[in-house]
């Protein structure tokens, strides 16, 4: 068997070390705090979606019109990570709204463990459901949005759809309790558009519909939102 390559936006590299030899490449030539060129911040959004296992936490849904580029970590990005200057392992996807999003582009260049994977490509396979709850939501709150967890008031761009009390993981668990399937046993293909998908369609199909008539969902700010993924991590 040949030497599997990888390729993002359509570039095509020899192994993972290469395409992460290509990336250092590019953030060589930024200082901390700049903001990347039109066509090398492409790059990274490219690298984002086709091989992150989350990529929509990054290339938010409902703000990709007000996406402004890469930048070379924050200005304090030292302080925040806590890293030597030139262990420049995190970049930050720009919004005009003024929302900043890191993500590990060196793990997006190595993988990550399969169950991740696994877990991203479930959560893809029932993503309009989650969408279809916001848009309701935003729909019939006559202009007053307001967090199920806090009572704060919501903008789209911050408000997140949680699962609540029942989580996406205890939904999960009970599906492939219920199939006997193991997390990592579950196939998934790349998809260019937005990182990984169920392989096996009928799968997904049931996945689907196990998970809209188990769901619970709350509409809560990005802040609540990363406290309730803690506490899930917590939970498994």
């Amino acid at each position: 068997m040949g030497k599997r390559t990888v390729s993002v936006r359509g570039i095509e590299f020899s192994s993972k070390t290469s395409l992460e030899r290509h990336c250092r490449g590019i953030i060589k030539n930024y200082n901390a705090g700049d903001m990347m060129s039109p066509d090398d911040s492409m790059f990274f959004l490219s690298l984002i979606l086709e091989r992150h296992e989350r990529p929509e936490e990054k290339i938010i849904t409902g703000l990709e019109e007000e996406l402004v580029g890469i930048r070379l970590r924050h200005a304090d990005g030292y302080s925040f990570y806590g890293e030597a200057p030139t262990n420049v392992n995190h970049l930050f996807v720009i919004y005009a709204c003024g929302r900043e999003v890191d993500f590990s582009w060196k793990k997006c260049c190595s993988g990550f463990k399969k169950e991740h994977v696994a877990t991203s490509a479930m959560r893809r396979a029932v993503a309009d459901q989650v969408w279809s709850y916001k848009r309701l939501r935003f729909a019939t709150g006559h202009g007053s949005v307001t967090s199920d967890a806090g009572g704060s008031p919501l903008c789209w761009g911050d408000a997140r759809v949680d699962h609540y009390p029942v989580t996406f993981a205890a939904i999960r668990d009970r599906f492939l309790s219920k199939e006997g399937i193991a997390l990592c046993g579950i196939a998934t293909a790349s998809d260019p558009r937005c990182g990984v998908a169920m392989a096996d369609v009928a799968l997904r199909d049931r996945w689907a519909s196990f998970h809209d008539a188990h769901k619970t969902l709350r509409l809560v700010s990005a802040k609540e939102n990363e406290t309730s993924w803690r506490e899930e991590k917590a939970i498994r």
